[in-house]
């Protein structure tokens, strides 16, 4: 499952047409990925979602976000979860690659050994 528009997507200064377009090709990536990689699903690591979190969140310092400025954009602690704090070219550059370290790879079931490793392997 992939989300459009999820935290940290929303705009307040330019078109969401782009961001979703931006989001679409970066979902076709991580499918081209996960094809070549054999797997079933891709977990984000947490330690890459944490990375991005506080990016974000730094992102909004010295805005009118964070300085003193309350809105339903925040959390009752502060956070902003809804908006993209950069512009929208810098969520392109963010998001037109997908970097595989920052993922895990699943299977639904074990990946089938090929023939010649399975004959090895029962010998």
């Amino acid at each position: 499952m992939y989300q459009l528009v999820g935290p940290n997507v929303g705009l307040g200064h330019n078109s969401i047409i782009f961001m979703i377009e931006a989001q679409v090709d970066y979902i076709l990536s991580c499918l081209k990925v996960l094809s070549e990689n054999g797997a079933d699903f891709i977990d984000v690591k947490p330690e890459a979602q944490d990375r991005f979190n506080v990016k974000v969140q730094e992102g909004f310092k010295n805005t009118v976000w964070t300085t003193g400025c309350t809105s339903w954009y925040q959390s009752a602690e502060g956070g902003n979860f809804a908006l993209w704090p950069f512009s929208t070219w810098k969520f392109w550059l963010e998001t037109r690659k997908v970097k595989e370290s920052d993922y895990d790879f699943g299977y639904a079931k074990p990946p089938l050994l090929d023939k010649k490793k399975k004959a090895a392997a029962t010998a």
